[in-house]
């Protein structure tokens, strides 16, 4: 069990559930439980992925933890919050949409310490 079957339990895994996922959305009748299946999907991908991420990694010693760090604040946003849907047509639209998102989380960033998309 090295390196390797991490990354073959990740993806098994991975496989297995999105498999399921399909006859989920195969017999599901309603948009909005559809949309929620969406969430937990891209959930589920960022979570596989940070896994084979973490596998690919050379295992590091663990630093202690210092005692009177203050703690950060992290805001917790769902990306298909912030980047909203949309038919971009241009390079113009692109940058303007980028632009607007840049804007909005640099505004999210004044009142703390960090955001970790979902």
């Amino acid at each position: 069990g090295g390196e390797g079957s991490e990354f073959k339990n990740a993806i098994e895994k991975a496989d297995n559930y999105f498999t399921q996922m399909k006859n989920q959305i195969a017999t599901t009748k309603t948009i909005v439980l559809l949309d929620g299946m969406t969430t937990q999907m891209w959930n589920y991908k960022d979570d596989t992925v940070a896994a084979i991420e973490s596998a690919k990694k050379p295992k590091k010693p663990v630093k202690p933890v210092q005692p009177n760090q203050p703690k950060k604040h992290i805001k917790n946003c769902y990306r298909q919050a912030i980047f909203k849907q949309a038919t971009l047509e241009s390079e113009a639209d692109v940058n303007d949409y980028v632009e607007r998102m840049r804007s909005y989380l640099n505004a999210l960033l004044k009142d703390c310490d960090g955001i970790k998309l979902n």
